[in-house]
């Protein structure tokens, strides 16, 4: 028998790996020059070095950050590239530069460049949430987190694995306690597409009808029913034929131009006419962010300073609009689905606190 009989011999530059021998305590020393013929070794299988990113996995996989267990397909270069270890700091601690033993455990100093490295770009430090990166897609937001793409999905509303995700947006990796609705009515769930303006249940007269009004309407019996028309200024409502052909909408531009896009899209989906930008509600909009910022007052569960929704950590652009949508994390839903899809609103105006992450949304 061959002296490299059951032995593999794991070549990257100048560093190896010997594999079977460490049963037998033998170390192969071997460098650029070593050549190994089919004839003398037993494996037949290829050996592959591994990539910086798999080595990268697999310490992001380890619950001990100070010190790496050596794996098949290791090298020495691999290794300090990837936790950014200084390569000297690694070839003090082997007997022979040349050469690993699987199973060795090597000892990584800078913990800290170590745990960046292993913290994927994105997640934040408590593991909680992830923030979209540019070129993510759900799967590979699973494969990074090591959260499932279906759990990904339940737990940010998105309805399925083919759901549109933009740079900025914030993702939850846990399932989080949605808080009740504001309203303490036992009214019957119903599909956003089955609710219609009825002057019945427009308590206040304002010419448009929360969900709140909705439901303590039903839980009385929807006494005196009668399906009539919103006010004169109204448009269509959300139950129009959605078969129908709308006309393209304007793109708008300038500030927060993005998510007023999303908005009016997704209004035209409905049968809805675009809204326009308020530069007075902006202000509003933007006096709120400051004063919530982080939170959600009182102020904004009385409405006291207008027609309000609020969002917290999901950006200032297209996945605000659908983080509303999808009541994503919302309290009191399906409030924020209906501030979108009211047919009574013809202008908005959203404000931004980025310190904060707190965009607020006023409409008439």
């Amino acid at each position: 028998m061959s002296k490299f009989e059951n032995t593999k011999l794991y070549k990257n530059g100048k560093f190896l790996v010997a594999a079977a021998a460490l049963a037998a305590g033998a170390f192969i020393p071997a460098n650029d020059q070593t050549q190994v013929s089919a004839d003398e070794t037993a494996p037949q299988s290829s050996w592959r070095a591994k990539s910086v990113d798999e080595v990268k996995q697999a310490v992001s996989q380890s619950a001990d950050l100070t010190n790496y267990t050596v794996q098949e397909g290791d090298t020495l270069s691999s290794i300090a590239e990837a936790t950014g270890i200084d390569l000297s700091v690694l070839e003090e601690q082997v007997s022979d530069a040349n050469v690993l033993s699987i199973g060795q455990t090597l000892k990584l100093s800078n913990t800290q460049a170590t745990s960046e490295a292993a913290q994927p770009t994105g997640l934040s430090a408590d593991n909680t949430t992830y923030t979209v990166q540019s070129g993510d897609t759900l799967s590979k937001i699973a494969e990074l987190t090591q959260v499932s793409t279906a759990n990904i999905v339940s737990y940010n509303g998105l309805g399925s694995e083919d759901a549109t995700i933009v740079v900025g947006q914030v993702l939850q990796l846990q399932p989080t306690q949605t808080a009740p609705a504001a309203s303490s009515a036992a009214a019957e769930p119903v599909a956003q597409e089955d609710i219609q303006y009825n002057a019945n249940a427009d308590t206040d007269g304002d010419g448009f009808m929360t969900m709140d009004e909705y439901n303590a309407w039903v839980a009385k019996g929807k006494p005196e029913a009668q399906s009539v028309a919103p006010a004169a200024t109204s448009v269509a409502t959300a139950t129009t034929n959605q078969n129908t052909a709308s006309a393209p909408v304007a793109q708008a531009t300038g500030s927060y131009s993005e998510a007023l896009n999303a908005m009016n899209a997704l209004r035209a989906q409905y049968g809805l006419s675009p809204v326009s930008y308020d530069a007075g509600l902006a202000s509003t909009a933007a006096m709120r962010a400051n004063m919530m910022a982080g939170s959600v007052d009182s102020a904004h569960f009385a409405q006291s300073y207008g027609y309000e929704v609020v969002a917290i950590q999901f950006g200032s652009g297209a996945g605000v609009i659908s983080a509303w949508y999808n009541e994503t994390n919302m309290m009191a839903a399906p409030g924020h689905r209906n501030w979108l899809l009211n047919a009574s609103i013809t202008s908005v105006g959203f404000g931004y606190n980025a310190a904060t992450g707190t965009f607020v949304g006023e409409a008439r």
